[in-house]
């Protein structure tokens, strides 16, 4: 399947096109696929060897890139999506691995260095994130 936008993107890595996915880099000063329609409507138009972990790891994968592309250091570092899929906490200064040098232990270490986010802290951020943003209001409102 080729994408609607193929002729105005160029975004190095894209959810439909798999073969940019499977073996493309990303660097941080790269476009990131803009249309986010088409990749949850996809799943039902694509083989049976993409499932919904695809549909979930290509948004993960956008969501990742947005996030990198606003607090990377190196802009000459790049992604893998196989880095990009992991769900981390992105920090400012974040360095992706070295092009120049062989891809699989620098990802093999960028993913050591770089782990999920537990769910047991997702969730408690989303809560600390709720109560500070009532608190919030309510102290506004006696101001």
């Amino acid at each position: 399947m080729t994408c609607p936008r193929y002729g105005k993107c160029s975004a190095p890595m894209c959810p439909l096109e798999r073969d940019s996915i499977r073996c493309g880099v990303w660097f941080p000063d790269d476009e990131i696929c803009k249309n986010r329609k088409f990749i949850g409507e996809s799943v039902e138009e694509r083989k049976d060897r993409d499932t919904k972990a695809t549909r979930d790891h290509d948004m993960i994968m956008i969501k990742q890139q947005r996030k990198i592309q606003k607090s990377a250091r190196d802009r000459s570092t790049c992604y893998t999506r196989r880095m990009l899929i992991v769900e981390c906490i992105v920090k400012k200064g974040i360095t992706g691995i070295d092009p120049d040098k062989p891809e699989k232990s620098q990802v093999k270490r960028w993913i050591k260095k770089h782990p999920p986010i537990s769910e047991k802290r997702r969730t408690t951020s989303r809560m600390m994130g709720s109560r500070v943003g009532v608190n919030n209001l309510s102290n506004r409102s006696t101001s």
